[in-house]
Formats: structure tokens, C-alpha cells, sequence
């Protein structure tokens, strides 16, 4: 894997770039390997609050049949000792057991 993570803007338009980014690596990793290209680390999709970023991405795991996950800070975060660690072994073990597009606000 490449240690580069691919950065997508929220006014970027055009659909091949997230087809390159996101689904190609999934669908057709045998034509990576032949052309000796790497699949990208991570894709970091940015902008503001209501911009579909969320929409975007359970669309690309839908396409993907990738699990898709939407996690929040909020959701494990918690003042209990040992809790947040418990859910962070959980979203561990469900990343670890199939591909996984996460989500985090």
C-alpha cells in the first residue's frame, strides 16, 4: 500500500476522480498490481457542514459492496473508564472482519 492518502474537495464536480480514488483500487486491484501502480492509503474527503460528504461516501461503498460505518466522535467518547476503549475494539473487530468505508465527523 502507498503511504499517500488522496485529497478530495467538496467543489470538485467530476465523478471520474472518485471512481479513480475510491472504487477502481476495490474492483480491479489485479489491474493495479500488472501496471505496478499502489492503491492509495485513504481518501479524506473535506468541506463544509451539508456539502453531501456522508452521502457521497455510502454511495461509494454501496457501489463498492464495502460495509459502510458512520461513526462521531461524540459516539465514542465516554467519561466511564474503559468504555470508549470497549467501543474502539468493537468498530476494530467489524473493520478487521470485511472491507470497510468509515466515516468520521
Amino acid at each position: 500500500m502507498s503511504e499517500k492518502c488522496i485529497l478530495l474537495p467538496f467543489d470538485n464536480p467530476n465523478k471520474l476522480v472518485y471512481l479513480q480514488a475510491i472504487e477502481w483500487p476495490l474492483k480491479h486491484p489485479e489491474s493495479f498490481a500488472r501496471f505496478g501502480l499502489k492503491r492509495p492509503r485513504g481518501v479524506l474527503r473535506y468541506g463544509p457542514l451539508g456539502c453531501c460528504k456522508t452521502t457521497l461516501v455510502r454511495a461509494a461503498a454501496t457501489s463498492c459492496k464495502c460495509t459502510f460505518l458512520a461513526l462521531s466522535c461524540a459516539q465514542l467518547y465516554s467519561p466511564y473508564v474503559g468504555d470508549a476503549e470497549h467501543r474502539i475494539r468493537e468498530v476494530r473487530w467489524i473493520y478487521s472482519t470485511s472491507y470497510l468505508c468509515i466515516h468520521v465527523n
